[in-house]
């Protein structure tokens, strides 16, 4: 945030206080119900307002000088934290917002003989979509070439 918003008192289990943000304008994502955004929503909501959207933004690097502007305050990725005197980080504790990233690839393709030792719903959902997304690829390519 600006550091001209002054400091955010921080309760016991380190969230800052959200109600003393209420009238700040926020820099929220350009894709409606991004994770972090409704992270934000929820915690305003539960402060008892609805967050003021000034901007829906991307590029955390603009996002970051139009906070130091004092135009905005966002929650963004640790990896994303500016180094500007103007900017006042507070930082989060992960138990109150957890992003997990995980790792997925293809299941091998078995033959029509062989058979898999358990149906797994997901595992057939994800390789279902996978192999969607790869008929499309393939689509689209020969439409190129």
């Amino acid at each position: 945030m600006p550091k001209a918003v002054g400091p955010v008192p921080i309760d016991p289990h380190g969230l800052p206080d959200f109600a003393a943000l209420v009238t700040q304008s926020w820099a929220f994502s350009i894709d409606p119900g991004d994770a972090i955004d409704e992270v934000i929503r929820a915690f305003c909501l539960a402060a008892g307002f609805e967050p003021r959207v000034g901007m829906r933004m991307d590029d955390y690097a603009a996002i970051n000088r139009m906070i130091a502007a004092g135009l905005a305050i966002a929650m963004i990725p640790e990896s994303s934290l500016p180094t500007d005197p103007e900017i006042e980080i507070v930082p989060m504790p992960l138990s109150a917002a957890r992003r997990d990233v995980l790792l997925v690839s293809r299941a091998p393709q078995l033959g029509p003989r062989q058979k898999s030792a358990r149906h797994d719903p997901i595992v057939a959902a994800h390789s279902a979509a996978v192999a969607e997304v790869v008929a499309d690829v393939r689509t689209v390519t020969a439409v190129w070439r």
